[in-house]
């Protein structure tokens, strides 16, 4: 960001010291300066953009680590209910045949 921001600072110093040697009217700015503003806004847009595109990806990663997490909560939570079902039901079996 601040990278563009000094190319453009350096291309509008360039630009004014080239037309300042030119000696054009003041009307003549008017055009030159207008496309520049324009320029800067739409690195701003892009700017801001990419920067709400990334607080978006980051909510959406922390949500995707949320949601692995809770799936091995599931996992880990289904593996122990299944260890203890199979174990009762080999507990009785073996008390099936105790007299």
């Amino acid at each position: 960001m601040i990278k563009v921001l000094i190319v453009l600072s350096a291309g509008i110093f360039i630009a004014f010291f080239f037309y300042s040697f030119v000696q054009i009217t003041p009307q003549a700015w008017i055009s030159p300066l207008l496309t520049f503003l324009g320029i800067i806004v739409a690195a701003f847009m892009v700017i801001y953009q990419l920067n709400a595109q990334h607080v978006s990806n980051l909510n959406l990663q922390k949500e995707n680590r949320r949601d692995d997490i809770r799936l091995k909560v599931f996992d880990e939570i289904t593996k122990s209910a299944n260890e203890a079902y199979h174990a009762l039901f080999e507990a009785k079996s073996y008390l099936s045949y105790l007299p």
